[in-house]
């Protein structure tokens, strides 16, 4: 993985990142794992170690806590 603000390549997993996201039209605030570079502290997630695939449940299980299961 590449940083995309520093071109650093060492990231270290961050357990409990905070990850502001829109869905449906509402800004939420979703704690998940991410990856931090370490020379710049960008945050992102890994496609290749599911994180990616755990924050988009995490997004949807907030959304439906806080909005309902609205379409």
């Amino acid at each position: 993985m590449l940083c995309i603000k520093c071109s650093c390549e060492e990231f270290v997993v961050k357990e409990d990142a905070i990850f502001e996201q829109i869905f449906k039209g509402k800004t939420l605030m979703v704690k998940s794992p991410g990856m931090v570079c370490k020379e710049c502290g960008w945050l992102t997630v890994g496609s290749d170690n599911g994180q990616f695939d755990i924050l988009l449940k995490k997004v949807k299980e907030l959304y439906i806590k806080s909005y309902g299961n609205q379409c």
